[in-house]
């Protein structure tokens, strides 16, 4: 359907708060022999595979008055006014991860664009390229969909011909010539909905809070540095691995990757005069299984995974992590929460807004516990056969947002053999991010070897 879900509508309300909570996904081309493709040539070919995209040929249009959620319309704008070019002839990788910062901080009005093509061309240098290099990245709004369909929407620029990925959560879009009708019959079912949401929503939430799935994720956790509320200001590191490093049988790479976080953040307090604490935890994204019944574009949950991080072994604690993670999935997918979801998405727009406006107005600093130390992110962007007018793919990434308790956040990203773990953080409150993404990389490295 047209109408956009609660947390697909939450996402577009709030597209700014904290700073930009669109996705970046980026991908990295190489040209070994020649010169890198020119830059019309990339805009022409994303157009032309764009074109067949229903999903990025729509905006986001607001009923009057906020009445009811916003919903698709077409976009029938020029296709070169959501193109940006970046020169960045004879600058590094280093001037690179600058910019990626700079874009981080200017989020889409998913109102005018739903999405954005960032074409950077003659950078100097670029990890795992011999050639010279070509980054592209899709800013696309979270309203869209979650980090998942933002990869898929990239391979459907530019991997072979293959089938157009059908994003979840989208019908077609509506005329904007209906939403005054809209608003009207939002108006006239309001008490109506109010009542029934009122019901429903505190009959699932007291089954929740009553049922074993809550968990950890109910659970605060003693704050450390890095749990501050951030600025807008944004930094990005980029890190690349062969993917082989930390595959492992009966291991995946999320579950290793959250061993390397918590290693490397009690190398990190250490350096000042700091102890991690034993509770110290992620908060990860649970995709939605395909058969479970899910009205929003964004099909995730989020979980807490606690790290063990008073488990000297490193083999162990990533096992225990797996442990911890699997438990985390099953909570996140258990009836219980969907039927809290599915009741927590009858509230009527106004009533939402209200709400939100009260959390903004009584909004205090995060203290001295948070619900979830840190943040990772993890999505395979599939095979390395990504293309665009000859130039090859050697990596690819995107960059989690920031959010209120967390100055910094993780992704880590394969493409074929090729692993990326992108960290952006805000340099305001985490000024010493370059030492951090160094002992990172470190940690990476040291759990690969402790569980090979």
């Amino acid at each position: 359907m047209s109408r956009l879900d609660l947390l697909d509508a939450a996402y577009h309300f709030f597209a700014a708060e904290d700073g930009s909570r669109d996705h970046y996904t980026m991908v990295v081309f190489d040209s070994p022999i020649g010169d890198a493709p020119a830059v019309r040539d990339i805009v022409d070919h994303v157009h032309a595979r764009a074109r067949s995209v229903p999903e990025l040929n729509r905006r986001i249009a607001r009923v009057p008055f906020d009445l009811d959620f916003p919903h698709w319309v077409a976009d029938d704008s020029e296709f070169d006014a959501r193109v940006v070019r970046h020169d960045m002839s004879g600058r590094t990788w280093a001037d690179m991860e600058d910019l990626l910062g700079q874009l981080k901080e200017s989020p889409l009005d998913a109102a005018e664009q739903a999405w954005r093509l960032h074409v950077v061309h003659g950078l100097a240098d670029a990890p795992r390229t011999v050639g010279a290099p070509t980054v592209v990245i899709v800013q696309v709004t979270h309203a869209l969909t979650a980090g998942v369909g933002a990869g898929q929407l990239a391979r459907a620029l530019f991997a072979p011909p293959e089938p157009t990925p059908a994003l979840p959560g989208h019908g077609d879009p509506t005329s904007t010539r209906t939403l005054s009708a809209r608003a009207v019959g939002a108006a006239c079912a309001l008490p109506v909905r109010t009542i029934r949401y009122v019901v429903l929503a505190a009959r699932a939430r007291r089954a929740f809070r009553r049922s074993p799935e809550v968990g950890i994720d109910g659970v605060p956790v003693e704050a450390v540095r890095g749990n501050d509320d951030p600025t807008q200001r944004r930094v990005v590191h980029v890190l690349t691995f062969d993917s082989g490093l930390l595959r492992r049988p009966g291991l995946s790479v999320t579950t290793l990757g959250l061993t390397a976080l918590g290693l490397a953040n009690a190398r990190f307090l250490a350096e000042f005069g700091e102890q991690i604490p034993s509770t110290f935890n992620a908060r990860v994204p649970i995709a939605m299984p395909d058969d479970v019944d899910w009205p929003a574009a964004n099909r995730v949950v989020t979980t807490g995974v606690a790290l063990f991080t008073d488990e000297p072994d490193l083999r162990r604690r990533a096992e225990s992590i797996r442990e911890s993670l699997a438990d985390g999935r099953r909570r996140a997918t258990g009836d219980t929460l969907l039927r809290w979801a599915r009741a927590e998405n009858l509230v009527p727009a106004p009533l939402f807004l209200a709400a939100q406006r009260r959390r903004r107005a009584r909004r205090v600093p995060t203290g001295t516990t948070v619900g979830a130390n840190t943040i990772m992110v993890s999505v395979n962007h599939g095979p390395r056969d990504l293309e665009v007018c000859g130039a090859r793919a050697v990596f690819s990434g995107d960059f989690p947002m920031l959010s209120e308790g967390h100055s910094i956040t993780h992704g880590f990203y394969g493409l074929g053999d090729a692993l990326s773990v992108c960290i952006v953080a805000c340099p305001n409150t985490v000024p010493d991010h370059e030492r951090y993404a160094e002992i990172l990389e470190q940690a990476v490295i040291d759990v690969a070897a402790a569980t090979g």
